[in-house]
């Protein structure tokens, strides 16, 4: 039998009075598989960095060992990304009306994964997982609000770099399958859906614009102020730079003072990231984050910092973009020591 369902506002519970387990955008999988080293580089968990949402927004379930039926759920959004550890990642997921969150750890001595979620009110997992030599991930996970003693085998398998299936099999204390699982395909979100849609009016300047190109344009801004800081081309004449603890700066000129006497000081190994972005007929609004090191130049030892930003762009009559506004704050001050 196969039943579809839509859910709106409110998410439906299942399995046990939880749908939590339903929408860990992130459980995988398998059952046997042998342990292998993580994949190569600085963080083994990397290729799921990013934004991912259901694909076609459906997710199947067998809840009473037999029946299938499809679930549509619109806007479920996981973002996944670096903790403070080289070898740890957080996802986030967001899906109506609830919210959880799921956290992996590699233990690179014993090559496997160790999985801590909570969603909802009372699911909380705790799992151990590893990796196969095709970077796909075998995870068994028990969860509170489960009968005791039973457990789930996810298989979480790559289709490509921009999306990946799940399939979670439920299982009884006597290791026997109960006929329960759910699972679905899950997609990157691409550039765009940084977009977030917003009242717009017509260009001033009766020019189209679009927001994949403004993304695109603000990327470049931001790479040339990762690539030095002192350049001013692409600040406007009237800029308001404020930062934390500071006072306001309200001219290009008293930027490019400022920024050349801290450079003076020492550099700064910066990378930008765009949270959010809103595109209209004269202006672009980021959201965004800064992580990276201030080098002293007396040679003394890099100084790690982070900010959130607001980014204010003003558009051009030929379409470019300068950066008008910058308001920021130090997520840990006190790390960030000149």
């Amino acid at each position: 039998m196969v039943h579809q369902t839509c859910l709106g506002g409110t998410i439906r519970a299942v399995l046990g009075g939880s749908l939590a387990g339903l929408l860990v955008a992130l459980s995988v999988a398998g059952a046997h598989a042998q342990p292998v080293p993580a994949p190569a580089g600085e963080n083994p968990f990397s290729a799921l960095f990013g934004e991912w949402t259901l694909k076609d927004d459906k997710f199947q379930y067998v809840g009473d060992g037999r029946t299938v039926e499809t679930q549509i759920i619109p806007n479920h959004h996981t973002q996944c990304a670096r903790v403070n550890t080289d070898r740890s990642m957080l996802c986030v997921v967001k899906a109506g009306a609830l919210n959880g969150h799921m956290l992996w750890t590699y233990d690179a001595s014993k090559q496997r994964v160790h999985w801590l979620s909570h969603f909802g009110t009372e699911r909380t997992g705790v799992g151990v997982g590893t990796f196969d030599k095709a970077s796909n991930l075998t995870f068994k996970v028990s969860f509170t609000d489960e009968p005791e003693g039973s457990y789930r085998q996810y298989r979480y398998e790559w289709v490509s770099p921009d999306e990946y299936t799940l399939r979670s099999t439920q299982y009884d204390r006597r290791g026997r399958a109960t006929g329960n699982w759910y699972g679905g395909a899950f997609v990157r979100l691409p550039a765009s859906a940084l977009a977030v849609a917003g009242p717009t009016r017509p260009p001033a300047t009766g020019m189209a614009y679009s927001v994949e190109d403004d993304i695109q344009k603000v990327k470049a801004i931001l790479k040339k102020i990762d690539a030095d800081i002192t350049d001013t081309s692409i600040y406007s004449e009237d800029v308001v730079h404020m930062a934390q603890g500071s006072r306001a700066i309200t001219s290009k000129a008293a930027l490019q003072k400022v920024l050349a006497a801290e450079a003076s000081h020492g550099r700064s190994n910066m990378t930008h990231e765009i949270v959010t972005l809103h595109s209209y007929s004269d202006l672009v609004l980021t959201r965004g984050r800064v992580k990276g090191a201030w080098h002293p130049a007396n040679g003394g030892s890099p100084i790690p910092f982070e900010t959130n930003n607001i980014i204010t762009f003003r558009r051009a009559a030929d379409g470019s973009l300068k950066v008008w506004h910058v308001i920021f704050n130090w997520v840990e001050l006190e790390r960030y020591q000149p």
